[in-house]
């Protein structure tokens, strides 16, 4: 099913959308990303602002549906669970191969996580939390600590009408 939904989402590219280039450049979309929390536990929050999202003006906004799709390489040393995903609202959580959440980081393979956030919105900026883990990594001689270097996600952003307006 999510796969499904994601294949639908990337054959809508291939439809005439709204563009979100513009002419005037003065106010640039701005993807940006940081990770949350503390311990084994994080989250990875996408974050889209630009005015060109505001489709009306401050008085009587019109709507738009807002579709962020996100990929993200997850290193070995981190997992995105699925069952957690599961939980999410307007956001759709699929990855190429089956995930072991009790794999410890040596014995684990780096995985590919797409996730689609839909959004029917009158503002001018969308986000993507998607919640991960860390793995628990081999003892190594002295107890140092490890680094698991996160990747940069990649991000895409698809606007149109919502489907009860044309």
């Amino acid at each position: 099913m999510q796969q499904l939904l994601l294949w639908m989402w990337m054959l809508t590219l291939l439809q005439p959308q709204k563009c979100l280039c513009s002419e005037d450049h003065s106010q640039p979309m701005l993807f940006s990303w940081r990770v949350d929390g503390g311990g084994f536990h994080r989250k990875l929050t996408v974050d889209v602002e630009n005015h060109h999202l505001h489709a009306g003006t401050s008085s009587s906004p019109s709507s738009l549906l807002l579709q962020l799709l996100v990929r993200w390489e997850v290193p070995a040393g981190a997992y995105v669970d699925p069952d957690e995903c599961r939980t999410l609202r307007n956001v759709v959580v699929a990855q190429a191969a089956s995930v072991d959440v009790e794999a410890m980081a040596h014995a684990a393979a780096p995985a590919t996580v797409w996730a689609l956030k839909t959004q029917e919105d009158r503002s001018q900026s969308l986000d993507l939390s998607l919640p991960f883990h860390l793995r628990y990594h081999k003892a190594a001689h002295g107890g140092s600590y490890v680094n698991v270097s996160l990747p940069s996600p990649e991000m895409w952003l698809l606007t149109s009408p919502p489907e009860n307006s044309a």
